[in-house]
């Protein structure tokens, strides 16, 4: 996703302060009084946001609704499942957590965020992405329900920030520092290893024409982060840029990521068409000196902390490929 421009939609203090009492009452753990008290140490709290503005939380959201797979994934390293009010029926095949520890099988799955169904669900805030079409901050302002806007992560401090700031809007700030720090300790191991002499490029094809991700993309932060050059960067492309065939040649990466359905090559529309064009014959990346690299598709297009993960999987790829 290209970067996007975080921004915090505002709510009233007298609506956080209705909205939270109904919630304490309502939404909060079962049978948990103490660790509702508890969980208040430091509230009201205020989250600033880049334009100067704030939204004024008086306790941790507890009911909470992403808006989409990234929200849930960057989510799902600081709450349980059971604070997740509902998702998208779009949200599951996308979503990396889904697929791992975050047992979401009682999560409710509605077919879109309207209006209606938004207030009908009574989060305590929607955690959502600028790219992403939730336009109705003005009346979910009125009714009592902020809305935060994340940016997607092409930037490992940005990254650590969005996770900070979610942690301290859920009341979670240790499980947010804890996160914040395994993240930093994988990324330092794989900046043990020099891989900048590998040029590599993401790529996506179903025909004669494809799509690469340049500067200002997840893929861009994950390639980065594994050590390799952005070659679409490099031959000066910016963000989702299209590219065929001839194009593609004449950048011509040594690596190549993909994606498909759980990471298997056959199943990857894009290795097949690929190799079903004879131009491509000599492209460095489908030859004996080059290496062409599988993600699952939820992992090729994720906009979390997963990024991370994606990143690990080609380092360990390219090392597979070239270090003894």
């Amino acid at each position: 996703m290209v970067r996007g421009q975080m921004a915090v939609h505002f709510v009233t203090r007298r609506a956080c302060v209705a909205l939270a009492a109904l919630t304490l009452v309502a939404c909060g753990p079962p049978d948990s009084t103490d660790v509702a008290e508890a969980a208040v140490d430091g509230f009201p709290l205020a989250i600033p946001g880049p334009g100067g503005g704030e939204v004024l939380l008086e306790r941790p959201a507890w009911r909470i609704l992403p808006g989409n797979a990234g929200a849930l994934d960057l989510l799902s390293s600081l709450i349980e499942p059971e604070r997740v009010v509902a998702i998208t029926v779009g949200t599951r095949p996308y979503s990396v957590a889904l697929r791992g520890d975050f047992d979401g099988s009682g999560v409710r799955e509605v077919e879109s965020f309207d209006l209606e169904t938004i207030v009908s669900l009574e989060p305590d805030v929607v955690v959502s992405h600028a790219w992403q079409s939730i336009d109705k901050g003005p009346f979910l302002r009125r009714v009592g329900i902020p809305v935060f806007e994340i940016p997607d992560a092409v930037d490992f401090e940005g990254l650590c920030d969005v996770i900070a700031l979610l942690g301290a809007a859920v009341g979670e700030d240790q499980r947010a520092s804890a996160t914040i720090a395994d993240l930093r300790a994988r990324l330092a191991t794989l900046a043990e290893v020099d891989r900048s002499r590998f040029d590599a490029m993401t790529y996506s094809s179903s025909g004669a024409g494809g799509w690469t991700a340049a500067e200002g993309t997840t893929a861009e932060a994950f390639m980065t982060w594994a050590g390799l050059t952005p070659a679409a960067t490099a031959a000066g492309l910016r963000g989702h840029h299209q590219v065929d065939h001839e194009r593609l040649l004449d950048i011509d990466p040594r690596v190549l990521i993909i994606a498909s359905d759980d990471g298997d090559p056959d199943a990857s529309t894009t290795l097949l068409a690929l190799r079903a064009d004879e131009r491509l014959s000599s492209l460095r990346a489908l030859g004996d000196d080059g290496l062409v690299i599988v993600l699952p598709d939820e992992l090729f297009s994720c906009t979390s902390h997963y990024l991370v993960e994606a990143a690990e999987r080609v380092a360990a790829a390219v090392d597979a490929r070239w270090r003894p």
